[in-house]
């Protein structure tokens, strides 16, 4: 999408020419100048042809070569004085900034000035590199020549001594005739300090301090330019398939259009919420200026035919009530909006849509690029009419069809009180309405009416779509006659009304009364020999159709006729001839239960063969044939299953013909199976204790329902017959035993079921074949128990077999349980079995079940307890001395090597007792030992010769019952050395005053921890020992005791005594060997000149340092660590980038430049904020009078909460005139909106975040 127009200006008017230009000029070898310049119609390219001009250059003289800046710019003088100027800053720099100059960038180490020989003679090389590129610049009069080397000379020697008093005046001590004049060639940092220096000065004259304020936003005030679509709020409504367009009015006040973009979301079911996007210039749409301009066309055409045509259209609108419409029709679109009033600034253009959608305008500008305001909240709604109302119903493909109508598909026949369900088809905006008429006999009887068609759609978007619905319909025939039912009208949710017209809007139905036929004859006929008599039909019901009655007649001879009348009166008569038997069998397709015989005579020669087909109802037409040997015969039609049977004769054959045709009417007959019962279940039953006292007897039943089975049952000399109603089908019939076989009786005996017959519902009876099921029932119930309650006494790992009794019908599954808990089942066949049992405890028996029934347990005879004779058992017993530590392990308190102890063992058992332990020595050895004991206690005697931890495992236990009984406990003994103590390893340290005595000597303990050491410090020129007790927990320790050392000198640290856990007595080591060393020496600091925590970018840190001259200092910035040397007090680096400056040590550098009493710093560190930065939002924004305030955002970068200024000015006179300033502040997000309708520039001026501001306090705000 795309707008034209010219670019506005800050009036908001566009130029006509001009508004935009744009010159390019170009020369070459042709001399052709093209000049580019943009107007209204586009570019254009103005071709001006010059003249070429050549000019030859002439041959210099030769001489000296020309300065290489041009001296038309810079003068020789000037070019001098340029020069000497920027020397004398530079070597003003290299004497004074060691002295002025604090606030280096962080990455700047004081390297950068004089202070030693190796940073004066880089200085040296640096100045003589500068001078000989100025020699290149070929300067008049200044530039040195190489041809004059002596005064090359001059100028090095020159340079040397100036660099060598700036390196004087920066430390006069240096030049001191002593060695440290060499110190400081290992001097660090001073090349990259100096190139970082000149890629900052360099970054900052090309790059540019960052920008932290920018952006502009111009508010322009416009006249109040709207455009409303559909300003009257109609509704519209276009008809399915209609290539009609629909035309929306568009209003527009106070400025004319040049191009609409529109947006159309689809309400084409199929498409629904299909967006698209449209743009149409004004002068394509139609136009309707109040009442006294209209125009069809796109053209401008004869006026006086424009003027009648307007006529025509106002009164034609006002005759049009658009109020009292549901829906704006496409005819009338047009008419709708000619009733509004327009003022003088209003004009009406409309939209043409050619498909059901909902439209919203999404933008107008008029020929100058501005915009119009849109109404947000209005919108166009063009529905799809309502339509369809026709009956439908389902073809023989499944495929869904309009009903042909009354005209082209005869009334469908109906019985009265019968019913219908019929479907009917139609399209619309849901909830639909649709409204019916029932007619009989041509005359409106009823009528009806189906609400609330619809979808379970519950987005509002598909509740707008036009759907199609098919609705089902119920219908009673209650009336006889020629029924039609007419839809009648189809309304849409929004009231649109459409009445169906087609042919498939009406369906009709004859509806019959039922009908029936009957002979009338209260007597048998008497009938004359060769006369002839009339046997009457009469009809019930209506006759105004004829009907077709099949009947059969039986003659004298038994011979079978079938026979059809024609009956199309009340009444009819069969004309009979010859006495017999008549019997009507279908009126209308409904047949009695009775066959048929067909009988044939036939002419020709036999054999015949009748050719006929045989179908059941709902299955396929099967081929038959029959023969018949004579001329005549009987052909009986007798089908083997039931149904409805239709019979149909095709062709004939005799010996001579075939295929030759039989003119027999169809014949149908209805079969009905006769009664029977089948037994279809076992013939031998049985029951036992746990039977059912009924017996379920499975029967196959065939017949009539309703049916009733008799039945007898036959026991114990007794007999009953019983009469019980059936269905056709399977089933279970359930027959109750007699009381005597109840199974709580616990009686034995047999019973005997036999079928006698069946009657069905005619009352036809039919004697059963002897069928009968017999019965043995044995109530008895199973038992089990133990031959006798016992308790027996065993060793364990032997079995005990306890004997069982069972009674009842094996298998038997015997469940017990040992202790309480249920134990596996215990299955046998055998009546007298028995039970092995191989674990001690208390058996119970639970349950029995035989093979058909569970049982009972006698009570008495339900135990058996077994017994293991005792296992010997051995434990240490426990006392001051032996502790249990669990787990069957057991410890010492321990002693002291040389003493002796002994542990005594408890035994319970049939003595003799032998116990087995293997003895281990500081976890070697294992060597297997045996203590025998005829008592019941035993002593073991313990080691305690050498010092160490002794282990003695009993795993074997022997008495005279059991000869190898496993045992599971150890006892740990342990002999402890006397203990003492070593310094393994000297002090090496030199600590720093007023810190910790921390030491890196080891002390190396022997004994058993933890210990109690007592030290004793000496301090310089002391001979007074200071006791120190420490606990050590381990066997080695590094020395460190809570002691400050507040002089300077040599500390002496020896040890006094030791004592451990066992309370052994202390055995000193030599004396050389427990005395250690500490010298201390002085200490530095770094203290902050400031408090503040966090600083901006563009300060300076200030430290200053404490001690002696020159430190090592060890910070980091930037994720990297630096190191280095500062012979000034005061140690300074300038913030240049956000981050955490921090302070990790500060040291004395020794003369080696090695680190010295190095302090680590916590928490030495200043955050590094960067500057708050801020942007508003740059455009334009052009306002109507009475439109909402314009809406600009400004964006935050940098720590809320944000404090900004900013102003409104106006250019006047090529200047700002500030009109307004503002101050937000306590802004916590990183986004503030600005509303203004006040018209001017808007430009943020000041910006602060919790940490800094910018610009900073005290620099100039440039408004």
């Amino acid at each position: 999408m795309s707008f034209i127009g010219s670019p506005a200006t800050p009036t908001g008017r566009g130029t006509a020419l001009n508004s935009s230009q744009r010159l390019s000029s170009s020369q070459g070898a042709g001399g052709r100048i093209e000049k580019e310049e943009w107007i209204a119609d586009g570019p254009k390219k103005i071709v001006i042809e010059t003249k070429e001009t050549i000019f030859k250059p002439t041959t210099p003289e030769t001489g000296p070569q020309a300065p290489v800046i041009p001296q038309r710019w810079l003068g020789g003088d000037e070019q001098r004085r340029l020069i000497i100027w920027a020397i004398a800053l530079i070597e003003l720099w290299d004497a004074a900034a060691p002295h002025f100059t604090s606030d280096l960038p962080t990455t700047l180490s004081s390297a950068a000035r004089i202070r030693g020989p190796v940073s004066a003679a880089l200085w040296g090389v640096a100045e003589f590199v500068l001078l000989g590129l100025i020699s290149l610049l070929r300067v008049p009069g200044f530039s040195p020549m190489p041809s004059k080397p002596v005064g090359i000379l001059l100028l090095v020697l020159l340079l040397a001594g100036w660099n060598l008093l700036c390196w004087f005046v920066a430390d006069p001590r240096a030049f001191i005739p002593t060695v440290r004049m060499f110190v400081h060639l290992g001097e660090e940092g001073f090349f990259w300090g100096w190139l970082y220096m000149i890629g900052h000065f360099i970054k900052r004259i090309t790059v540019g301090a960052p920008e932290h304020i920018q952006g502009i936003h111009h508010i322009r005030m416009l006249p109040y330019s709207t455009a409303t679509i559909n300003p009257s709020s109609f509704t519209y409504c276009i008809p399915q398939g209609s290539r009609e367009p629909m035309y929306i009015p568009v209003l527009f006040n106070n400025s004319d259009p040049d191009q609409v973009a529109y947006r159309t979301s689809s309400l084409v079911d199929g498409e629904n919420g299909k967006n698209q996007t449209h743009s149409v210039y004004a002068s394509h749409m139609k136009v309707a200026k109040s009442h006294r301009g209209f125009s069809l066309s796109r053209d401008e055409g004869d006026e006086e035919d424009e003027a009648e045509t307007i006529r025509d259209l106002v009164r034609a609108s006002k005759q049009l009530d658009a109020a009292k419409l549901s829906s704006i029709k496409a005819a009338d679109s047009l008419l709708a909006p000619l009733a509004i009033t327009l003022k003088d600034t209003e004009s009406i253009r409309f939209l043409e849509i050619k498909e059901p959608s909902v439209v919203t305008l999404l933008k107008v500008v008029d020929k100058h690029g501005d915009r119009f305001n849109v109404n947000p909240h209005r919108e166009a709604v063009i529905y799809e009419c309502p339509s369809g109302g026709d009956f439908v119903e389902t073809n023989k493909k499944g495929k869904t069809v309009t009903y042909p109508g009354v005209k082209d598909a005869p009334p469908e026949l109906r019985c009265v009180g019968s019913e219908d369900l019929v479907n009917f088809q139609v399209r619309g905006v849901a909830p639909l309405h649709v409204t019916y008429n029932r007619i009989v006999d041509g005359s409106v009887v009823s009528g009806g009416e189906v609400k609330g068609i619809e979808d379970e759609q519950p987005d509002e978007l598909f509740s707008r779509v036009s759907k199609m619905h098919n609705v089902p319909l119920r219908l009673r025939h209650d009336l006889i006659g020629t029924e039609e039912i007419t839809l009648a009208s189809v309304v849409d949710g929004l009231g649109n009304t459409h009445t169906p017209t087609g042919p498939g809007s009406t369906m009709a139905f004859n509806v019959l009364q039922k009908r029936s036929v009957s002979f009338n004859c209260p007597r048998p006929i008497e009938l004359l020999v060769g006369g002839a008599a009339k046997l009457p039909v009469e009809l019930h019901g209506s006759a105004s159709k004829g009907l077709s009655v099949n009947y059969t007649f039986t003659n004298a001879a038994g011979g079978v006729t079938a026979r059809n009348l024609e009956v199309t009166d009340q009444r009819a008569y069969i004309d009979v001839h010859e006495p017999g038997k008549f019997t009507l069998q279908s009126v209308g397709g409904i047949s009695n239960d009775v066959g048929s015989a067909v009988a044939f005579e036939f002419t020709g020669t036999p054999p015949y063969t009748v050719f006929y087909t045989e179908q059941k109802k709902g299955s396929p037409a099967v081929k038959k044939q029959h023969v018949f040997r004579g001329a005549g015969g009987e052909l009986v039609l007798k089908p083997e299953r039931e149904g409805k049977y239709t019979y149909t004769f095709s062709g004939l054959n005799d010996a001579r013909y075939t295929n030759i045709p039989i003119d027999y009417p169809a014949i149908h007959q209805v079969v009905r199976p006769p009664a029977s019962v089948i037994l279809t279940g076992s013939k031998h039953r049985q029951l036992y204790h746990c039977s059912p006292d009924e017996v379920g007897v499975e029967l196959d039943v065939q017949g009539n329902d309703p049916l009733k089975l008799q039945y007898r049952t036959n026991w114990a000399g007794q007999s009953m017959n019983t009469t019980v109603p059936i269905k056709s089908g399977k089933q279970v019939l359930s027959v109750p035993v007699p009381k005597e076989l109840h199974a709580y009786t616990g009686a034995s005996g047999r019973f005997v079921i036999t079928l006698v017959s069946v009657e069905d519902s005619n009352g036809c009876v039919k004697r059963l074949q002897s069928q009968q099921i017999d019965v043995d029932i044995d109530r008895h119930t199973p038992s089990a128990r133990f031959a006798a309650s016992e308790r027996v006494t065993i060793k364990e790992g032997s079995q005990v077999n306890a004997a069982l009794r069972f009674t009842g019908n094996g298998p038997w599954t015997l469940e017990y349980t040992l202790d309480g808990k249920p134990q596996p089942a215990f299955k046998t066949r055998e009546s007298n079995s028995q039970l092995q049992l191989k674990q001690k405890g208390l058996y119970v028996l639970t349950s029995v079940r035989d093979a058909h029934c569970p049982g009972d347990i006698d009570e008495f005879d339900a135990k058996y307890s077994v017994d293991f004779l005792p296992k010997p058992v051995a434990s240490l017993a426990e006392s001051s001395f032996i502790k249990s530590v669990g787990n069957g392990k057991y410890r010492t308190s321990g002693v002291c090597s040389g003493q002796e102890e002994g542990a005594a063992i408890a035994f319970e058992g049939a003595s003799p007792f032998a116990i087995s332990y293997k003895g281990y020595v500081d976890n070697s050895g294992g060597q297997t030992s045996v203590l025998n004991s005829a008592q019941n206690t035993g002593v073991l005697h313990l080691a305690s010769e050498k010092p160490g931890t002794y282990l003695y495992k009993f795993f074997k236990l022997t008495d005279s019952n059991y000869e190898d009984t496993k045992v599971d406990f150890s006892l740990e003994h342990t002999v402890h050395g006397r203990p003492s103590g070593i310094f393994s390893r000297q002090n090496t340290l030199n600590l720093c005053r007023d810190t910790k005595l921390e030491t890196n000597a080891k002390l190396k303990l022997t004994g058993q921890p933890p210990f109690t050491v007592t030290l004793g410090v000496r301090r310089p020129a002391s001979a007074e020992l200071i006791e120190h007790k420490v606990q050590v927990p381990g066997r080695e320790w590094d020395v460190e005791l809570d002691e400050t050392v507040a002089a300077v000198g040599r500390y002496e640290i020896v040890l006094l005594e030791v004592a451990d856990a066992s309370g052994c007595p202390y055995a000193p080591a030599s004396a050389d060997s427990i005395a250690t060393p500490v010298d201390v020496v002085e200490t530095a600091r770094v203290v902050p000149l400031s408090k503040d925590q966090d600083v901006c970018v563009g300060q300076t840190l200030n430290f200053e340092l404490q001690g002696k001259s020159p430190w090592l200092v060890e910070y980091e910035w930037q994720g990297r660590r630096y190191e280095v040397t500062s012979s000034s007090a005061r140690f300074t680096r300038e913030a240049e980038k956000p981050g955490v400056f921090q302070i990790h040590s500060v040291a004395l550098k020794d003369r080696r430049g090695q680190a010295q009493c190095k302090r680590t710093i916590d928490g030495l560190s200043k955050t590094v904020h960067p500057l708050p930065s801020v942007r508003i939002q740059d455009g334009t924004q052009h306002l109507h009078e009475g439109d909402q305030p314009a809406i600009f955002g400004v964006k935050f970068q940098g720590t809320p909460p944000f404090t900004f200024t900013y102003v409104r000015f106006e250019m006047s006179n090529g200047k700002k005139k500030v009109e307004e300033t503002l101050t937000i502040s306590e802004i916590w997000e990183y986004e503030y909106w600005i509303s203004s309708s006040t018209p001017g520039d808007y430009e943020v001026t000041s910006i602060a975040d919790k940490y800094c501001r910018f610009p900073p306090l005290g620099a100039r705000e440039d408004v």
